[in-house]
């Protein structure tokens, strides 16, 4: 596996048997870590990476603007990124926009602090506080994309029954 630019990512998706995740990450060190780990969910994952929330949400744009309503199977966002952006701003900018791309968020902050910071009596998305286990990380992406996955397949399952 390796991390695809936002060129060759463009000529990837386009085939939608391959899943697709975009990083969002400004310490470029967890590159090999989250390459690891992703490559052990499955070796035929491309990933893309950009440093700030705003690079994220340009991308997505993009995609919008295509109506290419589902570009990844899941964002990776830290919190705090370059920029003026952080990976909750991403996150709320998805639910409106890409709701059916699940968010994971990550930061050194404590699990605490994070519901302190988004609300504890309000949906937050699932959050992987640094430092983690690869172990911790390979297990909630790929339950989430395993998840995800299953309710494509419900979605696909009921719109044919509409037919």
């Amino acid at each position: 596996m390796k991390t695809e630019t936002a060129r060759e990512f463009e000529v990837l998706s386009k085939t939608n048997h391959v899943k697709k995740i975009l990083i969002v990450e400004d310490d470029l060190e967890l590159t090999t870590v989250l390459d690891r780990v992703v490559k052990n969910i499955d070796p035929t994952i491309v990933t893309i990476w950009v440093t700030s929330a705003e690079q994220a949400t340009s991308l997505l744009e993009t995609y919008y603007k295509k109506e290419e309503l589902n570009p990844f199977d899941l964002i990776l966002a830290d919190i705090f990124l370059e920029g003026t952006g952080t990976g909750l701003d991403l996150w709320k900018t998805c639910q409106k926009y890409f709701p059916n791309i699940p968010v994971v968020v990550t930061s050194a902050l404590s699990v605490d602090k994070f519901l302190s910071v988004v609300g504890r009596d309000s949906v937050s998305p699932p959050f992987l506080p640094k430092p983690f286990l690869p172990g911790e990380c390979k297990q909630l992406l790929e339950g989430i994309l395993h998840y995800n996955k299953g309710i494509e397949g419900e979605s696909s399952h009921e719109n044919n029954k509409r037919i």
